[in-house]
């Protein structure tokens, strides 16, 4: 009979210090719920790292032997935005789109020989913007906001160096400058205190002068006039209160 008292009384007391070990838990949990969302209507600010694909579609672009309706190139943007509290921020970024795919774009001198040239082209986008949060659940933050900044692309035409001596510059590079504005759309998910890991899609209006900018060699830009561009990518966030 002692033995089943002191079992009884042994079960009881687990049970006592299970149901206070589950409510410390509850009550730390609801004190790190309560202390994200204070931080997030802190001030604060993000700095993100992404990377993701730049699409024109539907562009008339053209070098000398020939023009394509489209263009695809990676994309690799750095953005730091300014929180002011867990739905407003201004942000500011730059992006690069590389493109390593090459075409051709012989040029034939007036003697009639064809000089071997390749083309390249990038962009080079510095923009700013503000941000409207209207999810902001520790697991979840959906965000969209407007951008706008300017948008340089280079067009590089460049020969191949097979040691020869050539008549001109081997590579020749022509930079054509627009305005952007647009709409964007994200989402983060936290993973640890200060890590977040995001998508986004940006949807823009590019305009470039109408006259297309030329090189002596008459080689000339391949971009003009209004394009309409489409990114989408991946990010990593680092959030830092203030």
């Amino acid at each position: 009979m002692t033995r089943l008292r002191f079992a009884v009384v042994a079960a009881l007391g687990g049970l006592s210090l299970t149901r206070v070990a589950l409510a410390e838990e509850r009550a730390t949990q609801a004190t790190g719920a309560a202390k994200a969302a204070y931080d997030l209507d802190r001030p604060h600010s993000h700095v993100e790292l992404g990377v993701g694909a730049l699409t024109l579609p539907s562009a008339n672009l053209c070098i000398a032997t020939q023009c394509t309706d489209t263009d695809l190139t990676l994309l690799l943007a750095l953005r730091h935005v300014f929180m002011f509290n867990r739905r407003f921020g201004l942000e500011a970024g730059v992006a690069w789109g590389f493109r390593p795919v090459t075409a051709e774009a012989n040029l034939t001198a007036p003697d009639g020989e064809v000089v071997e040239r390749r083309h390249t082209r990038n962009y080079f986008m510095v923009s700013g913007g503000a941000r409207y949060y209207p999810i902001t659940s520790p697991g979840f933050l959906l965000w969209t906001g407007a951008t706008a900044g300017v948008v340089v692309a280079s067009d590089r035409y460049g020969s191949p160096d097979r040691g020869e001596s050539i008549l001109g510059p081997r590579s020749t590079v022509i930079r054509s400058e627009g305005a952007m504005g647009g709409v964007a759309l994200g989402a983060d998910w936290p993973l640890r205190t200060n890590w977040l890991l995001g998508a986004w899609t940006t949807q823009m209006l590019w305009h470039f002068p109408g006259k297309k900018s030329c090189a002596q060699t008459g080689e000339c830009a391949s971009v003009g006039g209004s394009l309409y561009s489409f990114e989408a990518g991946i990010a990593v966030t680092y959030r830092v209160h203030l």
